[in-house]
Formats: structure tokens, C-alpha cells, sequence
């Protein structure tokens, strides 16, 4: 963690999954050569072996750039059109019983060189979510954080009086420890993606 002078930025590649795609190989290669660490999150369900070898491959060449999250579980393959495969209207025992199987297939592809943080598809979530990821036994939470002055306000209001959500918005507590729960929250504030079009397809930002 940084120290009150200090900055720390991070980077986090989300939507690893059944191809070994050229802009996942570049965009890797890329921070390897600048050594800039890169968090790679992994979507446990749709994962193939040849990715998560290859995966496995750069982390034990080069284990201070590359790290592996669990991001999801089947990243709603099976709604891509919600957008959300966490949250809603989904309760505590479905939401576990997906966060864990992905957790075992993780520990399946990867063994003990993946790092136990999580990241939900889309940034969705409900208390029931947050309360399965702690429970799973996750330490970091990685979600999205806006510093707008509104939203500012809000995360500052919402933790003060330790709710998971206020005036029906989600509150973030980067990068703090939400009460009752066993996760860090070490959240995103710069996103590429303008607009999702599709379940393997998006508007992006310009530089």
C-alpha cells in the first residue's frame, strides 16, 4: 500500500477466458517489457486449459509483473444480455454456490499461484454478494470507484454510517476494509470501455 505521499496505481485486465486471444498476449507482453505489474482476471467457467497455461507460464516467468484474480464465475454466459451475472435480484446461497465453484476451478487451473481477489462481471453486486465473497474467504474486492464530487460525498456518507449502499447507489470503500467483512476494497477509477455492444464486445474510449 502506498503511504500518505506516495501514489499507487494498478492495472486490471478483466474477461480472460477461452481464447488466447492476440490482444491478450500483446497488451500482457506490453507491461512485461515496460515491467509494469498487471492484475489478469480470469473467468474460472469459461477458462480453457490452453489459456491457463499459458497464463501460468508468464506468471513463472515473470512472478512481479503478473498476477491472476477470479473475475465471476461464467461472467452470465448464460444472460449476456443482463449485464449482471451477481446482484439483482439473486440471493445468498446461488450467489456463494457460483463464487465457490469458480473459487475451485481456480484453485484446479492455477494451484497456489493466483491471488485471492475477486472482481464482479459488469461491477454488479448486492449485500448478498459482498457477504458471499467474505465468506468464500476473498481478500480484496476489486469493483469501480468514481471521484466525481457527487459521488464523493456519497462513498464519504456511506461509510461514515457503514452501509453497503445509500440513496440506492453503491458505496465504495477503497481502500479501506468494509465493516464485517473480511476483504480490502482496492477498486478501478479509469475504465477503456465506453459502452459494452455485446457479451465479447465493446465501445471503447479514445485516447
Amino acid at each position: 500500500m502506498a503511504t500518505a505521499n506516495e501514489t499507487a496505481i494498478f492495472f486490471r485486465n478483466d474477461d480472460v477466458r477461452n481464447s488466447l486471444a492476440n490482444s491478450l498476449i500483446k497488451l500482457t507482453e506490453l507491461f512485461i517489457q515496460h515491467q509494469i505489474p498487471i492484475l489478469l482476471a480470469v473467468e474460472p467457467a469459461n477458462i480453457t486449459s490452453e489459456v491457463a497455461g499459458w497464463l501460468l507460464n508468464q506468471k513463472q516467468k515473470h512472478p512481479g509483473i503478473i498476477s491472476i484474480a477470479q473475475h465471476g464465475y461464467n461472467h452470465n454466459l448464460q444472460n449476456p444480455g443482463m449485464k449482471m451475472e451477481f446482484g439483482g435480484s439473486r440471493g445468498y446461497e446461488e450467489q456463494y454456490q457460483d463464487i465457490s465453484r469458480g473459487k475451485d476451478l481456480m484453485n484446479n487451473y492455477f494451484g497456489d499461484s493466483w491471488s485471492p481477489v475477486f472482481t464482479f462481471p459488469y461491477g454488479s453486486y448486492n449485500s448478498a454478494s459482498l457477504q458471499a465473497v467474505s465468506d468464500c474467504g476473498y481478500k480484496i474486492l476489486s469493483t469501480k470507484i468514481k471521484y466525481t464530487p457527487k459521488n464523493r460525498i456519497k462513498n464519504f456518507l456511506g461509510k461514515a454510517l457503514k452501509k453497503n449502499f445509500i440513496f440506492g447507489k453503491k458505496v465504495n470503500y477503497h481502500p479501506d476494509f468494509r465493516n464485517n467483512y473480511k476483504f480490502r476494497e482496492i477498486s478501478v477509477s479509469v475504465n477503456l470501455i465506453k459502452k459494452y455492444t455485446g457479451y465479447d464486445s465493446a465501445d471503447h474510449y479514445s485516447f
